[in-house]
């Protein structure tokens, strides 16, 4: 499986890499970015972002790869194939802790914390005629659909029942995200998890599920919140749900009214190796460039409104993790970075 996926990605780098690039284009220094399968909101994010750098920074080119795991791409980081990659919050502390997906093969040679664009925040949902599923409590020996093993919503799953001594209690049904609403009505799956890009965006499958089923959202007690919050990469906020469900919002199972919603800022890292100065660039451009990049996702309004507040949110859960000096570099420009967070140094790849 992973040669199949390696030569995929080799085919996809090669044939862009082959592309005519005529003039200043061809001066370029070619930065190799993973990112999730075409389709996804990051995949589309990537692609928009190389575009903004093709315009505004002069030195540096990007190429968006397709890799169907987020988790595999950093091992194949680690073996030379990427520059740079997509990641959540989530999966950079896993990626530095050697813990969750690398717990059994580790990683030696990581990226550096780049840019967060966007805020990926999961919840667990049911059929609103559920009375047996009143909370996340009620799921042991439960079906449930954890999101596909090795995405980022997967990696949220494991974490947050994990620390609520669920994980190993729930019988872990796997599904293509098309097949979610007739799961439910026909009792296949329990529950799911499912998400939200940004503050006001759900999938377009997610808009399908919510128009053929009546949902519940299952929110944490706020026991299990305060266990939530501590989780490296995670933070938890409230959504009111007519925002994102415009259409037929979910019942809530609690009084309070809101979506309880914990997940990681997602974005792009840069590999310790590259220049200080065009990382430095980079940064720039789509900082400077926010009410562009707003316009690639509907999950980047949040970017263009709040984007700092939102480096600052993400760095905070995973301070450990070493910042890329030229993404430092703009942050301290800006003044908002912390003597509490970690400045990577250049360091050649081993």
């Amino acid at each position: 499986m992973k040669k199949k996926l390696f030569v995929f990605i080799l085919g996809l780098t090669t044939l862009a890499m082959v592309l005519p690039c005529q003039g200043e284009c061809a001066q370029k220094k070619v930065w190799r970015l993973s990112t999730s399968s075409e389709g996804t909101i990051t995949y589309t994010v990537a692609v928009g972002l190389a575009k903004i750098i093709s315009d505004y920074v002069k030195d540096v080119r990007i190429i968006a790869s397709a890799v169907q795991s987020p988790a595999a791409a950093y091992h194949l980081f680690e073996d030379g194939e990427f520059d740079a990659t997509y990641g959540a919050t989530i999966l950079m502390a896993h990626a530095w802790n050697n813990t969750g997906v690398y717990a059994k093969k580790p990683l030696n040679y990581r990226p550096y914390t780049g840019l967060f664009l966007w805020g990926g925040t999961q919840f667990f949902m049911t059929r609103a005629d559920r009375t047996d599923i009143k909370s996340l409590a009620d799921f042991s020996g439960k079906k449930v659909f954890p999101w596909r093993t090795g995405g980022a919503a997967n990696d949220t799953a494991r974490l947050v029942l994990g620390a609520l001594g669920l994980w190993d209690k729930i019988k872990d049904v796997q599904l293509d995200r098309s097949e979610v609403a007739d799961a439910l009505k026909m009792g296949t799956i329990d529950a799911f998890m499912t998400y939200t890009a940004g503050k006001a965006g759900i999938p377009s499958w997610m808009q399908d599920v919510a128009l053929r089923v009546k949902l519940r959202v299952l929110n944490p007690s706020d026991q299990e919140k305060r266990v939530i919050e501590k989780l490296p990469g995670i933070f938890i906020r409230s959504l009111d749900p007519s925002v994102p469900y415009k259409k037929k919002p979910p019942v809530i199972s609690d009084a309070s009214g809101e979506m309880w919603t914990y997940g990681g800022y997602h974005g792009f890292h840069f590999a310790p190796y590259l220049d200080e100065e065009a990382v430095y660039n980079v940064a720039k451009a789509w900082f400077e460039h926010a009410d562009e990049v707003s316009k690639i996702h509907g999950g980047l309004r949040e970017f263009a409104k709040d984007k700092y507040e939102m480096q600052t949110i993400a760095i905070d859960t995973i301070s450990h993790v070493p910042v890329h000096p030229g993404v430092a570099k703009y942050l301290k420009e800006k003044g908002i970075w912390k003597d509490t967070w970690t400045e990577g140094k250049k360091e050649p790849r081993p």
